[in-house]
């Protein structure tokens, strides 16, 4: 533990600020309320930031890595990942909202071992994930990742959404349903354009929930109130419709053309690509030795996307990290992990993955907390790992100590999997 205002004074061999990496030594001095100094070992820290009199560093880790905690950009606490049977993740539902709550505290408690310090939650009906965000604002938790949510989302009634969200059909205007979202403590707006993917054809069957002009009416009266807005969309139609309603960041995506991608450039129009579902989906059909038709199908949905990514990498459309934590066979904590393997076998170098799950994340997401970087007047809160991962992302899986807020926490207390 670190005293509130007491100084540590950390040099570590390799540091990831967030947004870029400085390979040597460098300085970090920090106390438990926010970085204090970061920079290169060239020099030593401002007198000003350091305890009186202190002439040399308190902890000298040379063949350690230090980067920002990890934000997963699309959660649902609401649900433990790992449960794979049906019928037991159906049931989670019917339990009453105290209960419902308290085991997603618990949840969210066991994240920080894995890495994951920030979490923007993607809809629950039932109000926990807003819960959650009250009390962590609140200072009345234990160590728990900064956590937001869009309260219920907004999708056509009779549609795909049903079990995270509330319908639009309910209200009478646009301004209505997202006043209602907000007044229901919602931090940010979720919107249902599409369908999902039919793992049996590879494609979105439907038709979009929401046309191009619905969303934009969404979009505007949640501008009005200063809010974000995300939208789950996959299949051409329903992401051009995303596309040209403005929305803040699209969910999934799959299908994207390098059309879309150019125009969610040039719009400002960042990206949440989610392959881990996906993935455990083909693995479990691969490990089972089942489906084969789908098989191909979905390898070639993956193959799609990961060729999508990296057009979208290169061409500057702005990329960020999200695991869908809750889904069926993503565990939170392992998910977002998971994720950030799959990004770099796309095709994506390992400091960019970083980046999607830190600094890119917190800050184009506008959490109100200063977190996902290590500068000065942010959070401190940061892996330390022996490992090398700006070599390869998937050495955040191995043993590292997590710091957050004064408190320190080892990988290896997570030794199970199960309930997240």
């Amino acid at each position: 533990m670190v005293a509130p205002d007491d100084p540590m004074w950390i040099t570590v061999g390799t540091l990831i600020d967030g947004e870029t990496i400085l390979k040597g030594p460098a300085h970090v001095v920090f106390n438990s309320r926010q970085i204090l100094y970061t920079g290169s070992a060239d020099r030593l820290p401002p007198r000003r930031v350091l305890k009186e009199g202190q002439t040399a560093c308190d902890l000298i880790l040379e063949n350690y890595t230090m980067l920002p905690g990890l934000t997963d950009a699309h959660t649902h606490i609401l649900k433990g990942g790992a449960e794979l049977d049906q019928s037991k993740r159906n049931a989670i539902i019917k339990k009453d909202f105290r209960t419902l709550v308290t085991e997603a505290l618990a949840r969210a408690e066991r994240l920080i071992p894995f890495g994951v310090m920030a979490m923007r939650d993607a809809g629950d009906k039932e109000g926990v994930g807003v819960a959650l965000n009250e009390l962590y604002h609140a200072g009345t938790t234990k160590k728990v990742p900064y956590i937001d949510s869009p309260a219920a989302a907004i999708y056509r009634r009779g549609q795909y959404g049903r079990f995270m969200g509330l319908p639009l059909d309910e209200h009478d205007s646009y301004d209505d349903c997202v006043k209602a979202r907000a007044d229901s403590g919602a931090y940010r707006i979720k919107l249902i354009v599409s369908d999902i993917v039919d793992f049996n054809t590879g494609k979105v069957m439907k038709k979009p929930q929401l046309s191009a002009q619905e969303v934009a009416a969404c979009v505007k009266a949640a501008r009005s109130k200063g809010m974000q807005i995300f939208a789950h969309a996959s299949g051409q139609e329903g992401i051009e419709n995303a596309i040209l309603g403005g929305v803040d960041t699209i969910e999934h995506g799959f299908s994207m053309s390098e059309e879309q991608l150019l125009k969610m450039r040039d719009f400002d129009i960042a990206w949440v690509p989610t392959f881990v579902p996906v993935q455990f989906y083909y693995e479990a059909l691969r490990k089972n030795k089942a489906g084969w038709k789908q098989l191909d199908i979905l390898k070639k949905v993956l193959d799609q996307h990961a060729q999508m990514l990296i057009k979208a990498h290169e061409l500057g459309v702005t990329i960020i990290a999200g695991s869908d934590a809750g889904s069926r066979g993503v565990p939170h904590g392992q998910g977002l992990l998971n994720e950030l393997v799959l990004m770099e076998k796309a095709g994506m170098n390992p400091l960019d993955v970083l980046k999607s799950a830190t600094g890119t994340g917190s800050e184009r997401l506008s959490f109100r907390d200063k977190i996902g970087c290590l500068k000065k007047g942010y959070k401190p809160r940061f892996i330390l790992t022996r490992h090398l991962v700006p070599n390869g992302v998937e050495k955040l899986q191995l043993d590292k100590y997590c710091f957050f807020d004064g408190a320190l926490f080892e990988s290896n207390e997570n030794d199970t999997l199960a309930g997240l």
